[in-house]
């Protein structure tokens, strides 16, 4: 389950996320309700994530394209540990903006994707070339916070 909370002033939108973001509802309805802010910064606060599984990363990603494309801004604030890990070891760190505390002190990736070269990669992976269709992605990762 995931819980969203929204708070918006002059500058910005912040949308707190408490819960899981995965493959159903919650990786939908996070994107949704990011999609229908109109603000030019908007912050997601995962401080409340306890897990994201690929259908949950695939958002982010999703988010950060439209933020990139449409002139908005788009943090992700204060996110777990496992949350973190997860961003890092798929070299999304470079080009999701990540905020909080000790973000690169305790994980590092192998490689890094650069602005460029990501929404390249987000091109050919939202469609097959060979046939047009949407592409799917496999990701299997799902992370559990651990208390």
């Amino acid at each position: 389950m995931l819980t969203i909370t929204i708070e918006q002033d002059k500058q910005s939108t912040t949308v707190r996320c408490s819960g899981r973001i995965v493959m159903g509802m919650e990786s939908d309805a996070l994107r949704w309700t990011v999609l229908a802010q109109t603000g030019p910064k908007i912050i997601l606060d995962f401080s409340g994530v306890t897990a994201i599984d690929a259908k949950g990363v695939g958002a982010l990603v999703q988010l950060h394209s439209w933020a990139v494309q449409s002139g908005r801004t788009l943090t992700v604030l204060n996110p777990v540990y496992q949350v973190k890990r997860l961003i890092h070891l798929l070299g999304l760190a470079a080009v999701l903006n990540l905020e909080g505390p000790e973000l690169k002190s305790r994980v590092k990736s192998d490689f890094e994707w650069d602005e460029a070269s990501f929404l390249a990669a987000l091109s050919d992976w939202d469609q097959d070339r060979s046939t047009g269709e949407p592409a799917s992605c496999v990701l299997d990762a799902n992370i559990e916070a651990v208390e």
